[in-house]
């Protein structure tokens, strides 16, 4: 079992990696806005906290501007998995090189058809 705590919170973090139970972190823009910092400097500070992957979500709607936030958050260190919602343009921005060369993480679905989709197309997009 993997534990990945959904918060921003770096003080939070590192409590959970002290304690040894941190295996990466999922976040959110909402949940970094609380902390007060900008997007890329919060993800920076998480990752070199955490030592495995950290879900860094984009906000962008078209599937252009998904790609090129994408591939920005990317950038921001190597342990960095970029989140797309499963959206129709989340699902064309998450096809297979797109995203530089960074995993992709899918958004969680409530619809079985959503999730058959999300695992189809994303599976031939992950380690």
């Amino acid at each position: 079992m993997k534990f990945f705590p959904d918060t921003a919170d770096l003080d939070e973090i590192r409590k959970g990696v002290d304690w040894g139970i941190v295996d990466g972190v999922t976040t959110n823009p909402t949940l970094i806005a609380k902390e007060g910092k900008p997007i890329r400097e919060q993800i920076a500070a998480i990752c070199e906290i955490v030592g495995g992957p950290v879900n860094a979500e984009v906000v962008a709607v078209e599937t252009k501007d998904m790609i090129r936030e994408g591939n920005d958050l990317a950038k921001i260190h190597g342990n960095v998995i970029v989140k797309c919602p499963m959206t129709r343009n989340g699902i064309e921005a998450g096809r297979p090189g797109r995203i530089s060369s960074a995993p992709l993480w899918a958004g969680s679905t409530m619809k079985a058809q959503t999730a058959w989709t999300t695992g189809k197309h994303f599976s031939r997009s992950t380690h």
